[in-house]
């Protein structure tokens, strides 16, 4: 999914357009990826369901990741003492 969009264009998106945000399925971009997952992992048993998870969770992950609008970083370091006095 990296390969195809962008985190901050899936922070836009959810599977099914939940929560105010844009229906992913209904791009042409879902019905691709489907089709190329599906043909180039038939002999591993990959399924839509299967997909559909794997979607539902990298739209869901995009706001935690760097570049997304909503991202909040990984938290200020705490000061450490011997920083304090070292000045």
């Amino acid at each position: 999914m990296n390969a195809c969009i962008t985190h901050i264009l899936a922070c836009n998106y959810s599977l099914f357009g939940q929560k105010h945000k844009k229906d992913f399925s209904s791009h042409p971009l879902y019905k691709a990826i489907i089709q190329a997952i599906l043909i180039s992992h038939k002999e591993l048993g990959a399924t839509q369901d299967k997909i559909n998870g794997y979607i539902a969770s990298f739209l869901r992950h995009a706001p935690s990741k760097e570049g997304c609008p909503k991202y909040k970083g990984k938290g200020k370091k705490k000061a450490d003492i011997t920083d304090l006095h070292s000045e």
